[in-house]
């Protein structure tokens, strides 16, 4: 009979001296026995060409024959750690080597983690990102993750990389639903993630940026007077004044907004001026259905929508630059 405890670390490839000590800053939030289990998922994750599930781990570092190779797994799913606490450790540990100075510029984006059964409660139905366009809509079963990324130079590379430090889990409606709780949004999970961040940094100056799903007024009124929100905001949305301070003489129930603000973008008519009868090329531009069609010396752009008049006269030059 196979011995249940044994000791299945020292059967593979050893764990290399230079990985413990990268990862020794974590040590004190494991026992003994779920470090070494930690360290040769860790270093199957970084050797995987593949899918980095923990059977694959298990068999690239020469375990693929471990007798209690369900141990590695229970590290994931019964192991009692805080993941809390090590993500505010790897943020710590980021900003002080990469970000030291100046604002910390992190990124918050969702993704859907594509996975089926019937153990995969919190899962729900979403539109894929990838495969759908404007005009052709799929959806994907799976669980949704929202992730917060610091962006920061990286030296060696000579470019910016995105480097999870917090992921939340966002279940669907139906999940929650199920268990009597009040469901969240994704702005809610947002709003939730933006303020931990907030309290493990303390003193520094945070941007975060997202797209247009965190374009929301709850999300921004939550942030700290040390935090910024930059998201990307319809061309097409409908900006109203905030409204006037109330007093002990106001009356009525609080308002909302007030009168609306100018459109940041209007409609071109007319783009450009016309080439001279005589040249054999010519600028045109046409409105049609919200579609902006400019050609200018065979060199064709579309532009989705209204624009900028300002914009309109960039594309103009632009284009006619390459003449």
């Amino acid at each position: 009979m196979t011995d249940h405890n044994e000791n299945c670390v020292g059967s593979g490839d050893p764990v290399p001296h230079i990985l413990r000590q990268w990862l020794s800053s974590f040590r004190p939030w494991f026992t003994a026995p779920s470090w070494d289990h930690l360290l040769v998922l860790v270093m199957g994750a970084i050797l995987s060409p593949g899918k980095r599930t923990v059977t694959a781990c298990l068999r690239i570092t020469g375990r693929a024959e471990a007798g209690n190779f369900s141990l590695y797994h229970q590290l994931l799913n019964r192991a009692r750690w805080n993941p809390r606490t090590l993500a505010a450790r790897l943020l710590s540990i980021v900003v002080a080597s990469l970000v030291p100075d100046g604002p910390i510029v992190i990124g918050m984006d969702d993704t859907i983690e594509r996975r089926w059964g019937p153990k995969i409660a919190a899962r729900g139905i979403y539109r894929d990102p990838v495969r759908s366009s404007h005009g052709h809509f799929v959806k994907a079963s799976g669980l949704r993750w929202l992730s917060f990324m610091v962006l920061a130079p990286i030296p060696w590379a000579k470019c910016i990389k995105a480097l999870p430090v917090l992921t939340l889990l966002c279940p669907s409606e139906r999940y929650d639903k199920n268990r009597g709780r009040n469901h969240k949004l994704l702005t809610d999970w947002a709003r939730q993630g933006v303020l931990q961040l907030c309290r493990w940094l303390p003193g520094c100056d945070i941007i975060f940026v997202g797209d247009s799903s965190f374009a929301v007024h709850t999300l921004a009124a939550a942030l700290p007077d040390r935090a910024t929100l930059i998201t990307r905001l319809r061309l097409d949305a409908s900006l109203f004044a905030p409204p006037d301070p109330r007093h002990e003489h106001t009356l009525g129930r609080p308002a909302l907004k007030t009168f609306a603000q100018q459109a940041m973008f209007v409609p071109v008519t007319v783009v450009g001026d016309r080439a001279p009868p005589q040249s054999a090329s010519s600028d045109i531009a046409s409105v049609a259905s919200g579609r902006i069609e400019i050609e200018i010396a065979g060199a064709r752009m579309t532009v989705i929508g209204s624009v900028a008049p300002e914009l309109a006269q960039a594309i103009v030059a632009a284009l006619r630059g390459r003449r």
